[in-house]
């Protein structure tokens, strides 16, 4: 039998300087893809006020925070709804008494039950964030609907966010779109910067890149800043409105 051939082991061929600097110069011109980031998307509005909205008396009174909060609560007392929501304003801000988020409550929820629209808005709000009430959304959600039975934008707003996230009510686009338009319709800028994020994604009405231009430049022309950086986006990709870089 014949002797089984020894394989001879391959000699590495040395790369010349030449060859090696070839190569690396071919590896540098193939370039990874870098992946594309996506766009943060502009977050959507929680357009309950960061404070308690105050609305307070028209007209001011010349006394001093104390001789108003004295007689307001004086009036408030005998069961007079604008006194109550005064009283309640006058507390939740701590002028002419100690800040107390709990008599500021209780004072508005006085005012809210003879039909008070801006106590029922407050009181909704305080429901909605916990503050001198438990945070309950559905109470929250309880007081808006009765504040915008009277047409108040605020309320009809914070409700449609309340459809929007499904807070206190069943999550409903279509039903935070109608409160946002009815909201939208009467000024409200929060309202018409979401409107038109609803149209931009169609969520709860068809999408409508026109609508959507609309409703940001209602609030871009209110000073809203996303809106505005948003249609800037829009006139320069031309998305609803014709092309302008400008």
């Amino acid at each position: 039998s014949g002797k089984v051939p020894v394989k001879r082991k391959a000699v590495m061929k040395r790369k010349s300087p030449e060859l090696r600097k070839a190569l690396e110069l071919k590896k540098a011109a193939v370039k990874e893809k870098v992946p594309v980031k996506e766009k943060t998307p502009v977050k959507e509005k929680d357009i309950a006020p960061t404070d308690i909205r105050v609305m307070g008396p028209k007209k001011e009174l010349a006394l001093t925070d104390k001789q108003a909060a004295f007689w307001h609560k004086k009036t408030a007392e005998q069961g007079d709804a604008a006194a109550q929501y005064t009283l309640g304003v006058l507390y939740s801000k701590g002028k002419g008494v100690l800040q107390d988020y709990k008599q500021a409550a209780y004072w508005y929820k006085k005012a809210a039950d003879q039909g008070n629209v801006s106590a029922q808005f407050n009181l909704g709000i305080m429901h909605s964030k916990g503050i001198g009430v438990p945070q309950d959304d559905k109470q929250a959600s309880f007081w808006y609907k009765k504040a915008l039975e009277k047409g108040e934008a605020s309320a009809q707003a914070n409700l449609g966010y309340m459809y929007l996230v499904g807070k206190g009510v069943p999550q409903d686009d279509v039903q935070a779109a109608y409160w946002y338009r009815k909201a939208a319709d009467q000024g409200d800028t929060a309202a018409q910067f979401n409107l038109g994020m609803m149209y931009s994604k169609g969520k709860g009405l068809p999408r409508d890149d026109k609508q959507a231009a609309y409703w940001y430049k209602k609030a871009a022309d209110q000073g809203d800043a996303s809106a505005q950086f948003i249609l800037g986006r829009m006139y320069s990709n031309g998305t609803g409105v014709t092309q302008n870089y400008q």
